[in-house]
């Protein structure tokens, strides 16, 4: 295994437990605290993702790139347009409920809009 392919199977990894993570918190909620851990869903999927961003920042260190990890303005609207496009084909297909929303319901603007 070169560097790339194990900084990559880093990448993989990280993602992966930023999933399982995503997904404990859909199936206990994000306030819940699991036995014998003292932090609760939220603060452990955070966690996880900044694993995965600081893991995806020494790749690009290690490739020799100078790009930006989190995405700029643009790059947010692109996603959460494309995000509303779906939820709305979920909600018509009533899959997802008809009060969910892609945008903060106070602002118009997502939460990572709003924080940066």
């Amino acid at each position: 295994m070169n560097s790339d392919q194990y900084h990559l199977c880093k990448i993989a990894e990280e993602c992966a437990e930023v999933a399982q993570r995503a997904l404990k918190a859909q199936q206990f909620g994000l306030q819940e605290v699991q036995a014998g851990q003292e932090r609760n869903n939220l603060e452990r999927l955070l966690s996880e993702f900044h694993d995965l961003v600081a893991t995806f920042e020494n790749f690009l260190s290690q490739v020799g790139k100078q790009q930006r990890v989190l995405p700029n303005h643009f790059q947010r609207q692109a996603r959460l347009e494309k995000m509303e496009k779906f939820l709305n084909l979920a909600i018509r297909l009533n899959q997802v409920d008809a009060d969910v929303s892609v945008r903060s319901k106070n602002s118009g603007q997502s939460e990572c809009e709003t924080k940066s």
